[in-house]
């Protein structure tokens, strides 16, 4: 597998790592079973809880089949994003099963809202303003996001107002006909859930059945909850080793950027942080998980700099399992952050994970910990994304147009003469005749070059002065480009929402998928 993979350039093309033709290869026809009976175990029983939490949604799934999955925060994806779940559904059908799909609802996004381009042609630039479906303060996570029932109906008029100025199809009405966020009786639940029924919808006409499981719910399973449990026993190899895999990775890739592509764990006085999220009752927002022991006990915090009297105990290490779940009861959530929840659903969950560009990065990071601190390979992963760009009306301005004009208008500064015409008056044909002399003149070093260097700079701005309305209007339209410069940008995006997209263009792109053959034989 190649280390990093980048998103395709050219409208329509696929990367994929490994490629499609050779997934079936890879995968091949039984799954891979880990060599630890402790790890065994575990992943048998996870997946008897997604079973359970399944019930005759499975699908064809068992314990013991083959089992594929994907997943993505519940925003309003792009196609390259989307692409990804007709992968893990193509997978999944060469072994007469089903695909499952993780909601990732435990991040916060920073704009619960979708991006619309501007598809007239104003004085201004173009913009790509943000139009919300719902509020927050950025520290939300989706779960707690809820559908406003004032905005949702400003946001299908901007829809729909949108889709008719658009007129290539896009696939905003089909989508929006599913979409009931105004319905003020449905505003109780999670925003991303209406949003979710629309893409499923779609997803079902095109031959794809795949069932989403919120992270939110998946990690208040027995087995998560076991693996938080042995992580808080194993608490300083787990740290260690997951530091020094996220270093490692910075060291590989040359990688300055703190947070990047994860934060390295924090200590606080005696308190460790751990790679989990924690929510307590009653409150929206997620805290980051401090752990800290004394003696045998285990106590947990959201703040490690609070006194040590507000600190949550857990229990000895033979009681640890059983606290964790007395919380649950109590209200209390943990959530695994983003390298945990790779563990957690490529160790012990799938036997194929489809991940896009970010979740590629997590898998380097995530394999050298599992590695480092469980002693096992997580099982395969597959990395793709797809390039779909909107069929905007083309930018008045481009970066190579931009260096152009500018190179030019350099050269007329310098250069007058060449916007002068050939009728002149005695003066400036005078002054003409003398620059051509001077230009055919050998520089040097001595005191005649720098005579000739100042004759020649007087003689340009004299010129200057002649041609000045040429030379504004240059520099007008350096200005007019740089004004612009920004809808390039824009329509070369790949990353709007995928009901804006053609939906003729969509079924091309992404229905194949679902057959690897088919798939593998029209992507280069």
């Amino acid at each position: 597998m190649n280390s990093v993979i980048r998103a395709p350039n050219n409208h329509g093309q696929l990367s994929c790592d490994p490629p499609l033709s050779q997934l079936s290869g890879m995968i091949g026809t039984k799954k891979i079973r880990s060599q630890s009976l402790e790890i065994s175990s575990l992943a048998r029983e996870a997946r008897q809880d997604f079973l359970t939490h399944l019930g005759n949604r499975a699908n064809g799934l068992e314990v013991d089949s083959f089992w594929v999955g994907t997943g993505h925060q519940p925003e309003i994806f792009h196609p390259g994003v989307w692409a990804k779940n007709f992968i893990a559904g193509g997978i999944s059908s060469r072994f007469k099963s089903t695909s499952l799909h993780l909601v990732i609802d435990t991040d916060c996004p920073t704009q619960p809202a979708i991006r619309l381009p501007e598809i007239g042609l104003p004085e201004r630039p173009r913009k790509a303003p943000w139009v919300p479906f719902a509020s927050q303060n950025g520290t939300t996570p989706w779960k707690s996001i809820k559908a406003d029932a004032n905005l949702a109906i400003s946001f299908r008029e901007k829809m729909l107002a949108w889709a008719s100025q658009a007129r290539f199809g896009a696939a905003m009405s089909h989508w929006l006909k599913h979409l009931e966020l105004e319905d003020s009786g449905q505003t109780s639940i999670p925003a991303w859930l209406h949003f979710k029924k629309s893409r499923s919808s779609l997803e079902n006409e095109w031959g794809l059945l795949q069932e989403n499981i919120p992270l939110s719910f998946a990690s208040q399973f027995p087995s998560f909850i076991k693996l938080v449990a042995l992580m808080i026993c194993q608490h300083e190899l787990a740290r260690s080793t997951y530091n020094e895999s996220v270093h490692f990775f910075r060291l590989k890739h040359q990688v300055n950027q703190e947070g990047r592509p994860v934060p390295i764990l924090g200590e606080y006085s005696s308190w460790l942080e751990l790679p989990l999220w924690l929510r307590i009752p009653e409150n929206p927002q997620r805290y980051r998980f401090w752990l800290r022991r004394e003696g045998a006990v285990f106590f947990l915090t959201t703040n490690p700099s609070e006194d040590f009297g507000k600190a949550c105990r857990i229990g000895k290490i033979s009681e640890i399992e059983d606290g964790l779940k007395n919380l649950l009861a109590k209200g209390w959530e943990i959530w695994p952050r983003a390298l945990t929840t790779t563990l957690y659903l490529r160790g012990f969950v799938f036997d194929c994970f489809v991940h896009g560009l970010g979740g590629a990065l997590y898998d380097q990071v995530t394999e050298d910990w599992a590695m480092k601190w469980l002693g096992f390979m997580l099982k395969p992963r597959v990395a793709a994304s797809l390039t779909m760009r909107l069929p905007l009306p083309p930018p008045r301005s481009t970066k190579k147009e931009l260096s152009q004009t500018l190179h030019s208008q350099h050269h007329l500064m310098w250069n007058p003469d060449l916007l002068l015409t050939n009728s002149v008056d005695n003066r400036l044909a005078d002054c003409l005749a003398r620059l051509a002399t001077l230009r055919m003149e050998k520089t040097g070093q001595d005191r005649h070059s720098k005579k000739r260097f100042h004759e020649l700079r007087n003689l340009i701005e004299y010129l200057r002065e002649n041609v000045r309305p040429a030379i504004e209007n240059g520099f007008k339209n350096v200005d007019t480009l740089r004004r612009f410069i920004s809808e390039e940008k824009m329509v070369l995006s790949r990353e709007f929402a995928f009901p804006l997209h053609s939906l003729t263009d969509l079924q091309k792109y992404l229905r194949p998928l679902l057959n690897l053959r088919q798939a593998a034989a029209g992507v280069s």
